[in-house]
């Protein structure tokens, strides 16, 4: 696993504690997480997650740690 993946692997398991445990708005989660651009944020999180922040947030079945 090279660098940036472990990274973007890395910042995506962050995102998905900050959706789950805060009221951020999800901009707000992918500036927090290090994604400059939000659009690229969604991307990877759908590709790692296969949903998009707002879905993963409505469900009530994901637990999350870091």
């Amino acid at each position: 696993m090279s660098f940036f993946t472990y990274l973007n692997k890395f910042r995506i398991k962050k995102a998905e504690y900050l959706l789950l445990h805060t009221d951020l708005k999800i901009i707000e989660i992918a500036l927090e997480t290090g994604f400059d651009d939000p659009n690229y944020f969604t991307t990877l999180f759908k590709r790692e997650t296969a949903l998009t922040p707002s879905n993963y947030r409505k469900r009530p079945s994901n637990t999350t740690s870091l």
